[in-house]
This record gives structure tokens, sequence and C-alpha cells, in this order.
């Protein structure tokens, strides 16, 4: 039999959200306050939904990681990929490594983060990932590629597997933005890990 699992990894592995932790990660803590006050008006536009969520994190992202090079955001990412071990839900942790010794499946994470950090955890926890992916401009952070979130998880999962090959899909998710994802699986699990 033929398996593929499907793992968001905010609030599903992880226990906190990967994108605010390394906006903190990165920033010393005065500037990540100033920052946050700055991206307060845009916050407030995401929850009258004025902007979408790839607007709204395009900006984020741009206040919080655009002044530094992809050398440096690579360094910090590693670094972070150590610091944010922490944040892995002990549940998840077991049920992967329980998970790899088996036969016959292909597992992945399936993140709207960004590669600059989600990478790095991911390589550390043994596992492929499917996420944002980062543009650069002249070294710099610059922007991002079409947010892994939503109709587009699935759209990057079928171009990475075919799915009519596996007798067998089971997802996890824990947000409307896995909902899509969810819908796809045989076997679906909302909030699983504690």
């Amino acid at each position: 039999m033929r398996e593929l699992y499907l793992f968001d990894f905010d609030g599903t592995i992880s226990s906190k959200d990967s994108m605010i932790s390394y906006a903190k990660f990165i920033n010393s803590n005065p500037v990540f306050y100033l920052k946050s006050i700055l991206f307060g008006p845009i916050y407030l536009l995401l929850l009258l939904k004025i902007i979408d969520n790839q607007s709204a994190k395009n900006i984020f992202l741009k206040i919080f990681i655009g002044k530094y090079s992809k050398q440096e955001l690579e360094s910090t990412s590693e670094k972070f990929a150590i610091y944010f071990k922490k944040h892995i839900k002990p549940s998840a942790l077991n049920y992967l490594n329980n998970l790899k010794v088996l036969d016959n499946m292909a597992y992945v994470i399936v993140s709207s983060s960004l590669d600059i950090w989600l990478l790095p955890i991911a390589n550390d926890l043994g596992l492929p990932c499917i996420c944002t992916k980062a543009i650069y401009k002249n070294g710099k952070y610059h922007g991002m590629e079409t947010n892994c979130y939503g109709m587009q998880k699935v759209l990057r999962i079928k171009e990475k597997y075919t799915l009519e090959k596996f007798q067998n899909i089971v997802a996890f998710g824990d947000s409307k933005g896995d909902k899509e994802m969810l819908e796809i699986a045989t076997q679906k699990h909302y909030m699983f890990f504690k």
C-alpha cells in the first residue's frame, strides 16, 4: 500500500507561529515592537478583509526582514532552526519519527511559511517541504512568490506528487488555510497533535 502524509507546520507540528517567532528572533526586542506598531494598521486591514492574506504577509515580511541580505537570512535561519526545536510538539515529533521507519510512504510538510526559515527546520526534522518561496533582488529579500496557503497548497502538492498513485492520503492541519488540503485527503486530522 502506498500512502502520502501531508503535514501543515505552524500550529500543527509546531506550537508557535514560525513567522512571528522568526521576526522576533532576527530583530532586537525594541526593533520588533516598533515594527509591530508599524504593521498594526496593515493587520487591521487584513482583519477587515480589505486586503488579503498574501498582501498582508508580503508587507509583514518586508517590514521585518526586508533590510537583510540573503546571506544574513540564511545564517540566521540555521540558528533559528536550533532555537525553534523547543516549539515542535512532542506528540508530532514522536508521530513523525515513527512514520519515518515505515516503508511505502511519502511524507511532506506543506506550509505557507517562508523557505528562508522553514527549510532548515524541515531538514532538521528529516522531512521534505513544500512552502512559500522567497524572492531576492540584488542579494536582499525582495518579496515572496504566491503564498502556499489554501488552494495553493493543493496545487503545489499536485506539482510534486501524482495523487492517483496513492491508495491513502493522510492530511494534518489546524486552520482555514489547510481546508483545501484536508479535502483532498482520505484521512483528515484537524488539530490532531497536542
